[in-house]
């Protein structure tokens, strides 16, 4: 169990990183980082994963239950439709979540120049939300997932291990 110091750094390590692959690779990625029971973390950018996009959760929660995370964070990239300028404003969404406490925060994100420059927002933070009220914590806190769904997460979690960097 992570303490609500230990949550909120956990929330800015996750962040900074996703923010730091937006600046240096000029995309928003799909991340998922664990925190396993002796401490050791796991990070990984899911991007281009062969699922649709009702099998991430799924895989997610094969993946930190297999690795008996006790908490994870996860970042993607969502749409937020601007009635103002008819537009979708492209935004990174970062999720920090244990069972029992979550941290929340979203970033605009503006291109310039065709996708070369980008300019990351000011964060809106969202902290000490209930995780079994929020369908982004659902992966440590929801359902069971079918044997047969599990082996083909297993599978696919056993041939990117290679693209997985584990530390302290």
């Amino acid at each position: 169990m992570l303490t609500d110091d230990e949550l909120n750094l956990f929330f800015e390590e996750v962040s900074q990183w996703a923010i730091n692959i937006i600046n240096h690779d000029k995309y928003v990625p799909r991340c998922l980082v664990g925190i396993k029971q002796n401490g050791q973390k796991f990070a990984i950018v899911l991007n281009g994963l062969p699922l649709e996009a009702n099998e991430w959760h799924n895989f997610i929660k094969v993946v930190l239950d297999e690795e008996e995370c006790v908490a994870y964070g996860y970042s993607s990239m969502m749409g937020a439709y601007n009635e103002e300028t008819d537009s979708v404003q492209e935004e990174l969404h970062v999720g920090v979540a244990t069972k029992e406490s979550a941290i929340f925060g979203n970033w605009d994100v503006n291109r310039e120049k065709q996708g070369e420059q980008i300019q990351i927002g000011e964060p809106h933070i969202y902290p000490n939300q209930l995780p079994e009220r929020s369908p982004m914590t659902w992966d440590i806190v929801g359902a069971k997932v079918l044997v047969e769904e599990r082996e083909m997460y297993l599978k696919i979690w056993s041939e990117i291990q290679e693209k997985v960097r584990w530390f302290n």
